[in-house]
């Protein structure tokens, strides 16, 4: 058993699948003792597993160990409040757990052979977002976060449309949606089928985002266009609830919690300085952080972890 500084603490036992062997799960509590996603089993082998260790770092990871036949063991894990920043790169992540900048705590590998996007969305409403890749009209989401196990997903929308994913109607759970021309279109059914919510907002050459913006838990249609953010976040079309002048032309937007306030915050990745708008104001960012940014880098944010 381990914690950190904020009293969320993380708990490694073993368990008895046969009568010979030993595996170890371990699981993730916030400090109010609530349990974060599901048991999980320290290793991806089917391996005799015993004497657990688990020790927090101060970048919003922990690292668990074990001993099994091949020797000593050790994964890393994520763990820290709010959101994650990640960068995508081929078919890895590269996630930067204690928004510290620099080089990346997490890198996460085997994603599908082939996808156009990809998203940190809670697919199954355990509370952690999932990395959910986009192909043609198929959501594909990897609820077991480690490139194996459990994977769920939708066929949605049209090959011509702009996949999105975000929890349009507040049930915990993210939707899969698309962005045709003015009009946001979301399976809330988590069906495939026709679309149970629409809305026309904006203009279609404006960058869509969907982020949880004023804090109800409900995802909001947010535009970026010339730095200016304008967010519907009454969910009715019309004209923009929230506007946010913040960066220029030729940033590349983000919508997270960076700060852990229960509400994402406006952020871009210029170069290779990502800068967030904290106070939801604009003019000059809050949070600044140098990351180790490669040419066709894309980024991605979103609570990978559950604290």
């Amino acid at each position: 058993m381990a914690a950190d500084r904020f009293g969320n603490f993380v708990i490694a036992w073993g368990t008895e699948p046969t009568i010979f062997c030993d595996r170890l799960e371990a699981r993730l509590f916030r400090a109010d003792g609530i349990p974060v996603g599901k048991e999980f089993f320290a290793s991806l082998v089917d391996h005799c597993e015993g004497r657990p260790q688990v020790s927090f770092g101060k970048d919003g990871t922990f690292a668990l160990s074990w001993v099994d036949q091949s020797g000593i063991n050790v994964a890393w894990f994520s763990a820290s409040p709010a959101d994650e920043l990640c960068l995508t790169r081929g078919g890895h992540l590269f996630c930067d757990t204690g928004r510290t900048g620099g080089l990346p705590e997490i890198d996460q590998p085997d994603a599908p052979a082939a996808f156009d996007a990809l998203f940190l969305a809670d697919f199954d409403g355990d509370g952690r977002a999932d990395p959910c890749y986009h192909s043609g009209v198929t959501f594909d989401c990897d609820l077991g976060h480690r490139g194996h196990g459990p994977r769920a997903g939708v066929s949605f929308g049209e090959p011509s449309d702009l996949p999105l994913m975000g929890d349009i109607n507040g049930d915990g759970r993210a939707e899969a949606c698309v962005r045709r021309g003015d009009l946001l279109a979301c399976d809330t059914g988590h069906d495939g089928g026709a679309a149970e919510v629409e809305e026309h907002f904006g203009n279609p050459g404006d960058i869509a985002l969907l982020g949880d913006l004023d804090g109800d838990r409900r995802d909001d249609l947010c535009l970026f266009n010339d730095g200016v953010f304008s967010c519907d976040t009454a969910h009715d079309g019309g004209a923009p609830d929230r506007v946010i002048s913040f960066g220029q032309a030729g940033d590349l937007p983000v919508l997270g919690d960076f700060d852990g306030d229960g509400r994402d915050d406006p952020c871009l990745l210029r170069g290779g300085t990502l800068r967030c708008d904290t106070k939801h104001d604009g003019g000059t960012a809050e949070a600044v952080l140098r990351l180790a940014v490669q040419p066709g880098d894309g980024i991605v944010m979103g609570n990978l972890d559950g604290l």
